[in-house]
């Protein structure tokens, strides 16, 4: 197995099913703006009246800070309820499309893309998909508790110092580095096994999903490690990008612009990942 042609393919498998990334970066777009939009505003709203700005302009940090939380902790009341209720919507229509879409990635990247085979492949993946999505998050959370966050927590609850402390995370994230191609590749193989076999049950399907990322292991784990890092660099930029915003229109537009930018090149780059880990099943059978 050879690692270059892999990715090779994997990207031409991508072009094929362009339509759909641009959908995923519509409804990840959608999503920002339902949930952000309405909190800005009704935090602006709501800060005009108050006397927030007049309190720290006269030097009353505390009694400013104690009325802006006031005002604002409504909205952000409101903000976790929007927050929660479209990023469940999401998830499910995500999810919905990728088992559609792994379905659509199977077999030569140059066979015609067909609506009809992507909408019978999400209609029957569908299921199955979102019990792989929920147990692959539910993994991720626990490896992010065991080995980042409970490590910090103890060692500052017993007065570990700063120097301590960063080595702790350091430790943890190189962990979850090391982990996470092998959380990945486990749900990837097991998402290409249930599209081959719509009888294949999802518990199923992540056990021989493991069994197989098992199998060359090395060079799996590097295949995924270059996409877990390259996500990790994307997000850092796009997450970068909106502190420097100016005051300006025009600059503020264009570094809107920039970060959607970014935000497609990410979701592009999964399903390139979607379609090496395809590759990969393919040219092992």
């Amino acid at each position: 197995m050879k690692i270059v042609p892999v990715y090779s393919e994997g990207s031409l498998k991508s072009i094929r099913v362009l339509k759909t990334v641009v959908l995923l970066w519509v409804i990840s777009l959608v999503g920002s703006i339902l949930v952000v939009a309405p909190l800005e505003r009704n935090i602006g709203l709501i800060l005009d009246g108050s006397l927030a700005a007049e309190l720290l302009y006269d030097g009353d940090d505390a009694v400013a800070y104690a009325d802006i939380l006031h005002a604002i902790l409504p909205a952000l009341s409101s903000f976790s309820i929007s927050f929660f209720l479209v990023g469940a919507i999401i998830f499910l229509l995500n999810t919905f499309i990728t088992s559609g879409l792994f379905r659509v990635l199977a077999g030569k990247w140059k066979k015609r893309y067909k609506t009809g085979i992507f909408l019978k492949g999400a209609d029957r993946g569908f299921p199955s998909f979102l019990f792989v999505s929920v147990a692959t998050g539910l993994i991720m959370s626990l490896l992010i508790t065991f080995l980042l966050l409970a490590p910090l927590v103890f060692a500052f609850v017993n007065g570990a110092g700063s120097r301590t402390l960063d080595l702790i995370l350091y430790c943890g994230l190189l962990l979850l580095f090391m982990i996470t191609p092998v959380v990945l590749l486990t749900a990837d193989y097991a998402r290409v096994i249930i599209t081959s076999d719509k009888w294949m049950r999802p518990f199923t399907a992540m056990v021989d999903g493991f069994r197989l990322v098992r199998t060359d292991f090395m060079k799996k784990w590097l295949i995924m490690a270059v996409w877990v890092a390259v996500y990790v660099v994307i997000s850092y930029i796009t997450m970068k990008i909106a502190p420097y915003s100016k005051a300006s229109t025009g600059a503020v537009l264009m570094l809107l612009i920039i970060s959607q930018l970014f935000v497609f090149l990410n979701t592009w780059l999964k399903v390139i990942r979607y379609g090496t880990i395809t590759a990969l099943w393919e040219n092992s059978k």
